[in-house]
């Protein structure tokens, strides 16, 4: 080649390679990565006439396929002889961003481990659940994968349907981690937020919002996206009562209320709490929306993750930050179906659940 070759970003699977060379003989572009060395991709470039006398020739070739986040190397091979070794390493493309191309109302849950975050969002159609991390901006080192449920009927005939949760492992505490999620090719823009710190010495502050309406309560909304941006907060704790109503609108009401609240949502854990307007079709779009932490470990202590819609035992839960523990529970619970039995079942695990916050370990 005459020239340096220049590696460009055609989607988040695809690279183009160009360079130029003073003749019209083909070349063949020999790329591996790292992560299979012994597997080669080959691709070959049919030169094209950049001037009238025929002394510079353009050649292109596109490789399809290549992984995210992987560093490829890769030669140039023109009868028989070869290049230096070039390398690139590919990196998630942004462009297809926005509500027609993919994911919607992001929103962030913490769980009892301050090295696991959940991520939680909407779409329009049935696709991957895909979220790409790191702890700098545009540069994602790690991927997660999570599951999709189906929410139809029951108030949401007219709302989005699709609904992707993912749990983010391995994070460290008191760190900042900036996140695209991914549903297919669409992508949302880019959030970050930052973690639980585990120092005892850490004095969280929070923002604590309830009874908000998407209409009446934009004022509120605005000022409370504004705060949840500024680093100061280390979650949003919503108390119940949301967008007056979810249900409405045969859903579309719950949406433009997630809508309007992504930046503190995708910024903070939005920890939540059931209120009288969730009553409606059983408690489905409380349910079917947030992912909240569970009443039970693994094995191993590990939060145990449950797929959505949750249980209607996701009603009540408790959480740590720092040294407060926090307990959220169902006033609600004599509305649901079965009433006798979860009223039960909520008052027996709050019981346990106090008893082992008061523990000389959990108090330690």
């Amino acid at each position: 080649a005459s020239s340096e070759p220049v590696v460009s970003l055609k989607s988040d699977d695809k690279y183009q390679i160009s360079w130029i060379t003073k003749d019209q003989r083909p070349s063949d572009i020999l790329l591996w990565s790292l992560n299979t060395p012994h597997t080669s991709y080959v691709a070959e470039s049919f030169p094209l006439s950049l001037d009238d006398d025929n002394a510079r020739f353009s050649n292109r070739v596109v490789l399809h396929n290549l992984e995210v986040n992987t560093e490829y190397h890769y030669v140039i091979s023109r009868n028989g002889e070869k290049s230096e070794t070039f390398s690139f390493v590919t990196k998630l493309s942004l462009e297809n961003t926005g509500p027609a191309s993919g994911p919607q109302q992001l929103h962030l849950s913490a769980t009892n481990d301050v090295s696991v975050m959940r991520v939680a969002w909407v779409t329009p159609s049935v696709g991957s659940s895909l979220v790409w991390y790191g702890t700098e901006s545009t540069n994602y080192t790690a991927m997660a994968e999570g599951s999709t449920n189906k929410f139809v009927g029951d108030g949401n005939a007219e709302g989005l349907q699709y609904y992707h949760h993912v749990e983010l492992r391995g994070l460290k505490p008191n760190t900042r981690y900036f996140y695209v999620c991914q549903t297919n090719e669409g992508h949302s823009s880019e959030f970050s937020f930052l973690t639980m710190d585990d120092d005892e010495a850490w004095a969280p502050t929070f923002l604590v919002l309830g009874d908000m309406g998407v209409e009446g309560g934009q004022k509120s909304i605005e000022l409370l996206n504004a705060e949840a941006i500024t680093g100061n907060y280390a979650a949003a704790i919503h108390v119940g009562d949301f967008a007056y109503d979810l249900h409405n609108d045969g859903g579309k009401r719950g949406d433009r209320f997630m809508d309007s609240i992504q930046p503190l949502t995708a910024s903070l854990p939005y920890m939540t709490a059931v209120g009288n307007h969730e009553i409606p079709y059983n408690f489905s779009h409380y349910l079917n929306r947030f992912d909240m932490p569970t009443n039970s470990d693994d094995e191993y202590g590990n939060s145990v993750s449950i797929a959505a819609p949750s249980p209607t035992s996701r009603m009540w839960y408790s959480w740590n930050a720092g040294l407060i523990h926090f307990v959220s529970y169902s006033t609600e619970v004599y509305y649901v179906d079965g009433a006798e039995e979860a009223i039960t079942e909520q008052l027996e695990w709050l019981m346990a659940d106090l008893k082992e916050a008061n523990t000389p370990e959990s108090r330690d």
